[in-house]
């Protein structure tokens, strides 16, 4: 059964969004904490969505400052109240298949948690947090529209392919026919850890399947082209030999299109 255990811990109203921390028990049994960023103003037009942290956020089992001001900013804006969940802490298994059961209880949360809104959920996730979008709206329908950031969307064109200790689930180009929330891409030409012909591959197989998708391809980004290397690096480049590079122009146009994404197709 879906539970809400309470508000932890509640921060002073700003001027331009309400953020409290809460804490969601999946029907896993596991426990995800979260913060949830309001607009100060709540109306029925106000649209829930759901921010997904990286692969390196579910290393460390917490969403990255970048998903957290991103949010933020969302909430700003007036039109959305946004979830940031701390979804994954499986150390570098990262692809725990129970993933997909606790997302659908943070998405069946949020839709319960204001009845003054609307239920269905965008989701936007960055990397490994697009493809959960993807997988978790095969299995629940309150998922409204999905942005999906330079996402890894066929496992055997990635780089992390070539690693066998890794445990890879189901690529989304193979499960695409089932995802009928419309998906927006975010892609960069020079991404070489998720390359963006995989980007352009799905979403030829997901217009294939009838389903609505818009791929926007950034020439000249990198992979995390919004928000650049993480605070493990001491540089550009990974120990893998990819670079992850900030694209101010890149971010935000895809924060505009996100936007607009979400405010066309959530409702």
């Amino acid at each position: 059964m879906l539970m809400l255990s309470g508000f932890f811990m509640s921060f002073a109203v700003m001027a331009e969004f309400n953020e409290e921390r809460i804490a969601i028990e999946s029907e896993s049994g596991r426990t995800i904490e979260a913060t949830l960023y309001s607009p100060a103003a709540i109306s029925p037009e106000t649209q829930k969505v759901v921010v997904l942290h990286t692969y390196y956020g579910m290393i460390h089992g917490e969403a990255e400052p970048e998903d957290h001001q991103y949010a933020k900013e969302l909430a700003e804006t007036g039109d959305f109240m946004v979830l940031v969940p701390n979804y994954a802490k499986f150390g570098r298994k990262g692809y725990h298949a129970g993933i997909t059961e606790d997302l659908s209880s943070v998405i069946n949360w949020m839709v319960a948690m204001n009845d003054g809104v609307d239920g269905r959920v965008g989701i936007v996730g960055f990397s490994a947090g697009a493809y959960h979008a993807l997988k978790v709206s095969t299995v629940n329908s309150k998922v409204a529209s999905i942005s999906a950031y330079y996402g890894p969307f066929d496992f055997d064109v990635t780089a992390f392919s070539k690693n066998k200790r890794q445990r890879f689930p189901e690529s989304a180009i193979d499960f695409a026919n089932k995802i009928d929330a419309p998906v927006l891409i975010l892609h960069g030409t020079k991404d070489t850890e998720t390359p963006v012909s995989q980007a352009k591959s799905f979403a030829r197989n997901m217009e294939e399947n009838g389903k609505v998708v818009s791929l926007n391809v950034y020439s000249g980004s990198y992979h995390r082209f919004d928000r650049g290397p993480n605070n493990k690096m001491r540089g550009e480049r990974t120990k893998h030999g990819h670079v992850y590079r900030k694209d101010e122009s890149s971010k935000s146009d895809a924060f505009i299109k996100t936007k607009e994404w979400l405010l066309e197709h959530t409702n």
